[in-house]
């Protein structure tokens, strides 16, 4: 059973990457619709997914401090759920070439910023 501790180190983790995936979302960049808005958040989710992956595979830390960045920050950061909903209405809009770009760029997109977080923050850590 998870201790006061660590549920609230997950809760806490949760609403800042919630605020960090709110501020962005706002932040009104020049980006064609809130579709971009949501893969840039699932993607940069990804990439920093990787680089922390790298990093706790370098460093020992707590349970508590692992799930805070993986479970709650990032967690509350990406979007699957929107994503869907926004691909779901991209067809149901008959707008299938761009829901099938939006996928593909979402899903290959947050694989390979995955990779290049992983491995490239791994590699810098090699140097240090």
């Amino acid at each position: 059973m998870s201790s006061l501790l660590h549920i609230g180190a997950v809760a806490l983790g949760g609403a800042c990457g919630s605020l960090a995936r709110y501020w962005l979302a706002n932040m009104h960049l020049s980006l064609p619709g809130k579709f971009c808005h949501t893969a840039l958040v699932n993607i940069t989710g990804c990439l920093l997914i990787g680089a922390v992956c790298a990093c706790l595979g370098r460093w020992e830390l707590s349970r508590v401090l692992r799930d805070f960045m993986l479970v709650g920050c990032l967690g509350g950061y990406t979007t699957y759920s929107t994503f869907s909903l926004d691909a779901m209405q991209l067809m149901q809009q008959g707008r299938w070439h761009i829901a099938i770009l939006y996928v593909v760029v979402t899903v290959v997109g947050g694989l390979c910023a995955c990779a290049i977080g992983f491995f490239g923050t791994d590699k810098i850590l090699k140097c240090v």
